[in-house]
């Protein structure tokens, strides 16, 4: 079973991708903050994450930076949206290796797709300076 983790800081949010995530056969684990994304990822190793770019505290650019130093990381699709300004997240997102970017208002549907796409595409090399090992599902 295909495993994805949300890390997102508006519980509303995170019920209604959980919700969709769910209906297309993915075990999903949710955090509510960057921090706590930062513990499932290492503890749940998901297949894919869907991520806020703007949360309190530790920031999902923060979040990228910290995971793709972690090898085991190094390819793992990340999917990210915000409902904040995209101008600075744009950037610092697509350099980080991200595979999809959502704007608040995308459809649920389109996100779980889009994830399903990440999914089936050959593994991208990981980010500059970061060395790349196998990671088993």
């Amino acid at each position: 079973m295909r495993k994805i983790l949300i890390v997102d800081d508006d519980p509303l949010i995170t019920a209604v991708y959980e919700r969709h995530f769910r209906a297309d056969g993915f075990q999903v684990r949710v955090a509510n903050t960057g921090q706590g994304g930062l513990d499932a990822v290492r503890e749940f190793l998901p297949d894919a994450v869907l991520l806020d770019l703007n949360m309190p505290g530790v920031s999902g650019v923060d979040w990228l930076d910290e995971i793709r130093r972690d090898s085991r990381f190094a390819r793992l699709p990340v999917t990210v949206f915000t409902a904040g300004d995209m101008g600075w997240q744009l950037w610092a997102a697509n350099n980080s290796d991200v595979s999809f970017i959502f704007k608040d208002g995308a459809l649920p549907r389109d996100v779980v797709n889009a994830i399903n796409a990440a999914l089936a595409m050959p593994a991208q090399p990981p980010a500059a300076g970061v060395a790349p090992q196998s990671r088993s599902t």
